[in-house]
């Protein structure tokens, strides 16, 4: 990759030259055959240069195109298998690194927690404790009262493992999220999401028996 460095030094040569260039007749290079050669090897310079900045301003273009795709890859897609680029952890290291996250969400270390659960999330996505995995990091959010972030991982354990346990649990968390972000409506349109789709859920029962800070819709 060229450096904005190399490409100032090659742009301030290249006006030299021109400069050069243009005073070629004012005896810059002396006067007759001399100014006329001094002249034509200015203008091979000038070409050869130009070349270079052609160069540079095409790898330029492709890094700049190299670092769009980088930043528009969505890392959200984690269902089908792991992310770009990450290995898949082995069943023994995900079963102890949940260990882990869930003994550290229980010291109330959501952020350290949030890191470990994070990694399983994106590495083991097909794990029997994916579910879990995802759940728990969407309840990192929420300890640390970041509601909108912990929506978006909420959404994706219903969305990616809408048969597990933690289905139902993640749909009432929603329900939460949305009264703490000043949402009822959508607070109330979640639960009732959530007797519809999981009627005999445990999160359904607490609603119907009023053991939430909700009432029934």
């Amino acid at each position: 990759m060229r450096t904005k460095r190399q490409l100032s030094n090659n742009l301030l040569r290249l006006f030299v030259l021109i400069l050069a260039l243009s005073a070629g007749g004012c005896g810059v290079f002396g006067s007759g055959g001399n100014s006329r050669d001094g002249i034509a090897l200015l203008e091979q310079d000038v070409k050869a240069m130009d070349q270079r900045l052609t160069a540079d301003v095409n790898e330029l273009k492709n890094d700049v195109r190299e670092i769009k795709g980088l930043l528009t890859r969505q890392p959200g897609a984690l269902s089908s298998g792991t992310a770009p680029g990450l290995a898949a952890l082995p069943d023994s290291q995900v079963e102890s690194l949940y260990k882990q996250a869930r003994a550290l969400y229980v010291q109330n270390k959501y952020e350290e927690a949030g890191v470990l659960f994070t990694r399983l999330a994106e590495q083991a996505p097909a794990h029997k404790l994916a579910p879990n995995a995802r759940y728990w990091l969407a309840e990192c959010f929420y300890s640390r009262k970041q509601f909108a972030e912990a929506m978006t991982e909420f959404e994706k354990t219903v969305r990616d493992y809408p048969a597990s346990a933690k289905a139902p649990d993640a749909m009432l968390k929603l329900a939460y999220s949305s009264h703490m972000l000043g949402d009822g409506k959508a607070a109330m349109a979640r639960l009732h999401d959530l007797l519809q789709k999981y009627p005999k859920s445990e999160a359904a029962r607490m609603v119907k028996s009023g053991q939430t800070v909700f009432r029934q819709p």
